[in-house]
């Protein structure tokens, strides 16, 4: 895990801050554990939502990237921390679950796990991606 996660940091350099339009990964099930240290293409299929959990023993300063790249459905995701809690962008409380609907193509966010607070955080995102729910 500790090699996918650096691959990250100078991944987001070359943009600029931005992220990568395709990830190493892609998610396409309800119920998929999303991968540490890429960046998640996330294409909504499923339920709506569809459920997404955070990876299982998250380390201190993992990271995890999440591409939205087809939002046709007019569907949303449900981040679900995986027995973490997730904080919301412009929140100070964190939530177990994050729902993201609305989206348009290409919504995209980054996490990292707080080891000393014992939750995932926000630290990038293109658009307000979740909320609580």
């Amino acid at each position: 895990m500790g090699q996918k996660t650096s691959q990250i940091g100078p991944a987001l350099a070359a943009q600029g801050g931005g992220f990568t339009p395709f990830s190493l990964a892609e998610v396409t099930l309800d119920g998929s554990v999303l991968l540490p240290g890429v960046l998640n293409r996330v294409v909504l299929t499923g339920s709506d939502p569809m459920s997404l959990l955070m990876p299982p023993s998250p380390t201190h300063n993992m990271l995890v990237g999440i591409v939205v790249t087809d939002a046709a459905l007019a569907g949303s995701n449900l981040l679900d921390g995986n027995g973490k809690q997730i904080q919301a962008q412009g929140s100070l409380a964190p939530t177990q679950q994050l729902i993201s609907g609305g989206l348009s193509p290409a919504r995209s966010a980054i996490l990292l796990f707080d080891g000393d607070s014992d939750h995932w955080i926000f630290v990038a995102t293109n658009g307000n991606i979740g909320g609580p729910k």
